[in-house]
């Protein structure tokens, strides 16, 4: 007779019908299994193994299958509320112009620093300014930062890990009016604040 995996226990892979292995682990509390598939044993072992790992550490597995996409349309209506109006709006001119068409397929637990760094070279590339690019990488690590504190990531954030496109700042460039929008919202409770706002 076969034993019943214990909680942080993995199944033995399986190979499916449409030639994906697949493997399981039962998580604490709730006795629920999670399942995790790779197209080769190995690969599915390997996702089992790191799994294993977040829960002896008592970290939460995140959603398999939620995007990029479908997080930040969930994070910019929750965090509406504690935003200034003209913030919330930058965040969200963001996130459609430059996020989400370069990472919003992404899976969000399996965002990794690389795929931030590409979609920020990409920007850079596209002629984006690397002030641009750095306040894309902020609301991202702002937005990853939250999913973590829900229990959605472990505490690795890989906007905050990625390496941000670098250039000469363009003299005397004004402001796109998004940036102007964030860098007042972020000078508000600032003691130059004031000063930021004359200026």
């Amino acid at each position: 007779m076969t034993r019943k995996a214990g909680q942080g226990e993995g199944t033995r892979p399986t190979k499916r019908a449409d030639g994906r292995w697949a493997v399981a682990v039962t998580l604490p509390g709730s006795g629920t299994r999670r399942w995790f598939y790779g197209k080769t044993r190995k690969e599915a072992v390997e996702k089992l193994n790191a799994a294993q790992r977040d829960v002896q550490q008592g970290r939460p597995l995140a959603p398999g299958r939620l995007t990029v996409e479908q997080y930040l349309q969930r994070w910019l209506e929750t965090v509406r509320g504690r935003l200034r109006p003209s913030t919330h709006h930058s965040y969200l001119h963001y996130c459609r112009k430059h996020l989400v068409p370069r990472l919003g397929r992404h899976t969000l637990a399996a965002l990794q620093p690389l795929d931030v760094s590409q979609a920020l070279a990409d920007m850079a590339a596209g002629g984006l300014s690397p002030r641009t690019c750095q306040y894309a990488r902020a609301i991202l690590r702002s937005a990853l930062h939250d999913a973590s504190r829900w229990g959605l990531l472990g505490e690795r954030n890989a906007a905050g890990l990625a390496d941000v496109p670098k250039g000469p700042a363009r003299e005397g460039a004004p402001l796109e009016p998004a940036q102007a929008t964030l860098l007042l919202a972020a000078a508000a409770d600032q003691p130059i604040g004031p000063m930021v706002a004359v200026c």
